[in-house]
């Protein structure tokens, strides 16, 4: 399975009734229905949930999209800047993919830097919780983008 353990753990706890700390934590860990960033094996990540709620965004095995993220490799045609915790992905045909604001953890900023990439995992889930049963089906795409970190310049 690719999610990490801390990902896992979130989903039983508040499926049993508890809360997590702050609205911040929940709005980044994806219990909103919105993209979540995640560290994956020490890989910046961005979820995009796909399911019945969330926004239609194309996903074409023609723009480089991966059935194994293990194995996705980095897809020029795609671009993705940083400018603080705002992320906008563009598409291999030039339109926006993504456009929005993440909340990003100091490390989860550190691996982008060191990988000068970050990878967007999808698949048919709306929330967190239904993460790991899309990973189980085989039912995630991923994609590997260069990034520009438009705060550094």
């Amino acid at each position: 399975m690719i999610a990490d353990n801390r990902t896992v753990a979130i989903a039983p706890a508040v499926s049993r009734g508890r809360t997590p700390p702050c609205a911040a934590e929940v709005m980044a860990s994806g219990f909103d229905g919105r993209p979540w960033p995640e560290l994956i094996r020490s890989r910046p990540v961005v979820m995009i949930p796909r399911g019945p709620h969330s926004p239609d965004r194309p996903v074409l095995d023609a723009d480089g999209w991966s059935a194994d993220p293990e194995s996705a490799q980095a897809n020029p045609a795609w671009s993705a800047v940083l400018r603080e915790q705002h992320l906008t992905i563009t598409h291999p045909g030039g339109e926006p993919w993504f456009d929005g604001p993440l909340l990003l953890t100091r490390e989860w900023y550190r691996a982008a830097t060191t990988h000068n990439a970050v990878m967007l995992m999808t698949g048919p889930f709306d929330t967190i919780a239904e993460f790991p049963q899309a990973a189980l089906r085989g039912a995630l795409r991923a994609v590997v983008i260069p990034i520009v970190f438009a705060n550094d310049t």
